[in-house]
């Protein structure tokens, strides 16, 4: 058995399509989660240093490496989001979690002692 007329093993195809599959898997996962890197040119290494090590241990050396794209999100205007807020909240009566809000606007918590900026309430 064995020997040069052996062909291909049942196992090579199996790894072949999973990692296919996985690749096609990852990027639609990471594109779905909108997962982002601070700069553009981390891409290369997110893949040579994330994606190949975890595909290789999982699926083998032979196995093609997944690309990893960067999601580009526009930035947001935060006048036209802190008009949406309020009139979702304000005329709309929609319950906006606060931490969600201050995230999205970039306003930190504030810390016990601190000042507080308030304003006038109808």
């Amino acid at each position: 058995m064995g020997g040069a007329d052996r062909g291909a093993d049942v196992g090579d195809f199996r790894r072949v399509a999973d990692g296919e599959h996985h690749r096609r898997g990852v990027g639609e996962a990471l594109e779905d989660r909108g997962i982002g890197i601070v700069s553009g040119g981390d891409e290369d290494r997110v893949r040579r240093d994330l994606l190949a090590p975890l595909t290789r241990l999982r699926f083998g050396p032979d196995v093609p490496v997944p690309f990893f794209r960067r999601k580009n999100k526009p930035p947001t205007d935060l006048s036209e989001l802190a008009g949406v807020i309020d009139v979702a909240v304000n005329r709309l009566g929609i319950r906006v979690p606060l931490a969600w809000a201050r995230q999205s606007l970039g306003i930190p918590d504030g810390e016990d002692g601190d000042g507080l900026v308030a304003g006038a309430r109808d």
